[in-house]
């Protein structure tokens, strides 16, 4: 993620990112939901919109300024997408394409816990579903930027097979089904 988020920044023609910056850029987007603000640029101000809150100043907080922010959102890239643009090969092949960007931040995820992670003597497994509707969908005329919601089995689903240590309950093992062969 951070080299393609990198050779994005350095196309732009802007300062390449690290592996620091990419968790402090996360920990500041989980940060500012603590907040309610209407732009993101009004975490940064740094007067008080109420004489009885003070302002965020994220900037001064953070250390990270807002210039910075926008740009690593736009540049953000999770994993390398196949080329061509998706197949035309049936559902199966367009399901398999759309899941493509996420598959390589899960499978880090696997091999990261699989190296530093020592489970507990019991382990649970699961599936979980989740029916992505996108960014666009109707219930956006509603005030949510995008919706997901979990049924039995969506039809435009995306199922990821878990397994964690019951004790700590910390994922050890994310595994993306793609199509149904892969199941």
């Amino acid at each position: 993620m951070t080299e393609l988020t990198s050779a994005k920044l350095f196309c732009r023609r802007l300062p390449r990112t690290s592996l620091g910056e990419v968790p402090k850029f996360f920990s500041i987007l989980i940060l500012a939901t603590r907040f309610h603000f209407g732009s993101r640029a009004d975490l940064w101000a740094t007067t008080p919109r109420s004489k009885h809150m003070p302002a965020p100043a994220f900037g001064a907080q953070t250390g990270m300024p807002l210039h910075r922010i926008d740009a690593l959102w736009e540049a953000l890239k999770f994993s390398q997408q196949p080329a061509g643009g998706g197949p035309a090969n049936g559902q199966s092949g367009v399901k398999r394409y759309r899941l493509a960007s996420i598959n390589d931040f899960i499978s880090s995820i696997s091999a990261h816990r699989g190296s530093d992670m020592t489970p507990c003597d019991s382990i649970c497994i699961d599936e979980s579903m989740i029916n992505w509707y996108g960014i666009g969908c109707p219930r956006s005329s509603i005030g949510l930027p995008m919706y997901a919601s979990i049924y039995r089995k969506p039809e435009n689903d995306c199922e990821i097979q878990t397994a964690a240590c019951r004790r700590s309950g910390i994922m050890l093992r994310l595994h993306l089904v793609k199509t149904a062969a892969d199941d």
